[in-house]
């Protein structure tokens, strides 16, 4: 073993975060997450605690690792409120797919001190449809997200793959989870269909419409995001549920015009528990404009939601243009 990972150990048990290690060792954020997949494929069980301020914290377990759930806890250290921004449904490898969407959106991110993005499925466009792909290798459509998905070092991304993704673990074998995770510390996909994203005592609900028996629609969940629609809806249940609009030009058959979008969504907390949301449907025109907004207090019953104003709903109903620009 090498003298640099002999101190990575050293400092993973004394509970150094990602941040003082990087400082101690004088290496990057990418160099030192390269440094602990070499650990783990060495046969050191590391498990991996993520903070609301975006640093990591490493741990060495004794005995077998647990086993995974479903689910990522994000720890609020401190803080009266969660902000973060949701997408969904990139699709890249499709002609109506631009990656110049994504580095708006993490341009609004560091505009507005955001440093965590949720993605709730169909990343890649895969290639079993067929439909407008134009980088028709699964391996190219991979490589691509991994080099051209944009990086900030305040900047993490959490979330679940969709069909899309799902579709080439169970015909080809292909687990484009370990595939990202294992190049990118900074995307952490959590599963694929259904997952959970802990805040203290509550918790968000990431979903895409694959059915895979999982088991996070058990937990305690307050919110639940909605990929594969590809539109921004909102839904009263027993929880609120937020459709997440697609971040491409790809429609889904049910609509010609594509407005691409992603939500702005801030969470306050009373103690523990989540107490008032706040979602902000954001579209891009290309500049980025708010079309309407979801207000809704989650430690009530939902008698408290606010319906988007005529005015916000008909500029987003209008529509700007057709197709891709």
């Amino acid at each position: 073993m090498t003298e640099i990972n002999n101190k990575i150990l050293k400092l993973i048990k004394s509970e150094k975060s990602m941040r003082d290690m990087c400082m101690e060792l004088k290496i990057s954020e990418k160099q030192l997450y390269y440094r602990i997949k070499q650990l783990i494929n060495q046969g050191y069980q590391i498990g991996t605690a993520y903070f609301y301020n975006n640093d990591i914290k490493y741990s060495l377990y004794n005995g077998l690792a647990p086993e995974n759930k479903n689910e990522i806890d994000i720890n609020m250290i401190s803080g009266k409120e969660f902000r973060c921004i949701v997408i969904s449904d990139t699709h890249i490898g499709n002609a109506n797919s631009d990656v110049r969407l994504l580095n708006s959106v993490y341009d609004y991110a560091t505009k507005n001190g955001i440093n965590t993005i949720l993605f709730c499925g169909d990343m890649i466009d895969g290639t079993y449809t067929g439909n407008n792909t134009v980088i028709n290798n699964l391996d190219e459509q991979i490589n691509t997200l991994i080099k051209k998905y944009p990086y900030d070092k305040n900047i993490m991304n959490y979330g679940i793959f969709g069909n899309h993704e799902y579709h080439h673990v169970y015909t080809d074998g292909i687990d484009i989870i370990k595939r990202i995770h294992n190049c990118r510390y900074d995307i952490v996909p959590i599963g694929y269909g259904d997952d959970i994203v802990k805040l203290r005592n509550d918790s968000i609900l990431l979903y895409h419409d694959i059915n895979l028996n999982n088991d996070a629609e058990n937990s305690n969940v307050k919110v639940a995001l909605l990929g594969h629609g590809h539109e921004m809806r909102f839904k009263i249940a027993n929880r609120l549920n937020l459709g997440v609009p697609s971040l491409s030009y790809v429609s889904t058959g049910t609509t010609s015009d594509v407005l691409p979008g992603f939500i702005d969504l801030s969470i306050s907390f009373n103690k523990h528990n989540f107490d008032y949301l706040i979602s902000r449907h954001m579209v891009l025109l290309p500049q980025i404009k708010e079309a309407s907004i979801t207000r809704c207090k989650l430690s009530k019953v939902f008698d408290n939601y606010e319906y988007p104003t005529e005015q916000q709903e008909q500029y987003y109903k209008k529509g700007y243009y057709k197709g891709k620009k």
